[in-house]
């Protein structure tokens, strides 16, 4: 059984009692041994451990565990969102097949810092979705820490970049428009210019005719 007791101090803990019959020669139970364990640590924990489950769950960004071989270990929502893929097409299998070929290269070199222990931000580049389509992304990767300190696989959270990347585009594709429209107004100015010249002229030589 698990309760509550407050301190003298006024701290809070969380213990565990467990109760046990003594018995005598007879076998007949005759008084009550029993163990009270603090575990409010442990219970801490737990509640730690889901809360982080429940941001990883409904997080709007890709949250992809990852092996320091680079097999797919945990594939959250956001990532199914991204992707397309469910975690069950993906757990399992190597984190390469997302990469185009021009970027395989690329989980070596991240994985060579994770090893040192040291967490990649905010990195861009590219990769596929399940229906072929390229995905601009930011990826950042930390290094998940085994018991003796040493790294044993990585986390990666994954944020959808195409909005930026259009946003970045826009003024160029803006500027491009308004030098297309001062092309195609020139033209037009020119040519209604020339069409005035002709109309002139042909009229001055009707003109001359009449004379």
């Amino acid at each position: 059984m698990e309760y509550r007791v407050v301190q003298p101090n006024g701290s809070i803990r969380t213990v565990r009692g467990r109760g046990f019959p003594v018995l005598d020669n007879d076998g007949k139970p005759y008084r009550v041994a029993g163990v009270t364990e603090d575990i409010t640590e442990q219970k801490q924990a737990e509640i730690d451990q889901a809360r982080l489950a429940a941001l990883v769950e409904f997080s709007p960004a890709g949250i992809v565990g990852i092996g320091l071989d680079g097999t797919v270990q945990h594939w959250n929502p956001g990532a199914e969102r991204l992707f397309g893929y469910k975690a069950s097409e993906v757990i399992g299998q190597s984190i390469r097949m997302l990469a185009p070929p021009e970027r395989q290269n690329e989980f070596a070199t991240l994985s060579q810092s994770i090893r040192a222990g040291n967490a990649v931000r905010a990195y861009e580049t590219v990769r596929n979705h399940k229906d072929g389509s390229s995905i601009d992304i930011i990826l950042t990767v930390a290094p998940i820490l085994g018991t003796s300190g040493e790294p044993v696989g990585m986390n990666a959270i994954v944020q959808d970049n195409r909005q930026r990347i259009q946003f970045q585009k826009e003024p160029q594709r803006l500027k491009k428009s308004r030098n297309a429209s001062r092309k195609s107004c020139t033209t037009d100015t020119a040519r209604s210019s020339a069409d005035f010249k002709c109309e002139f002229a042909a009229c001055k030589n009707a003109s001359k005719t009449r004379d």
